[in-house]
């Protein structure tokens, strides 16, 4: 999906999403997948990971629905996933909002 199909803003709105954006090898993965979409394996090399731990990461962040499969090809037998942001930002959720008692 060419980024200027993408929706503007990802709205965390889930405790999982939460997780999955709080962690800084995810941050660093969702760093990467702005500029283009990018294989696990792209993303291992890019980043120094392990091929198993960039799949972990990218699983749990497509799962959360920050990142989405953009496109497929067959490469030796394998079908290789490229991954890109759902959108163009990721807005929080005010920190306040929740049990908030006036």
């Amino acid at each position: 999906m060419p980024a200027d199909e993408l929706p503007e803003t990802f709205h965390v709105t889930t405790d999982e999403q939460l997780r999955a954006v709080s962690n800084l090898t995810r941050h660093r993965i969702m760093a990467v997948l702005r500029f283009e979409p990018t294989t696990i394996t792209q993303v291992a090399e890019r980043m120094g990971l392990s091929k198993g731990s960039s799949s972990y990461h990218m699983r749990l962040l497509e799962r959360a629905g920050l990142v989405k499969v953009v496109r497929t090809r067959k490469v030796r037998g394998v079908i290789e996933r490229y991954y890109a942001m759902a959108a163009r930002s990721i807005e929080l959720p005010d920190p306040g909002e929740e049990g908030r008692t006036c």
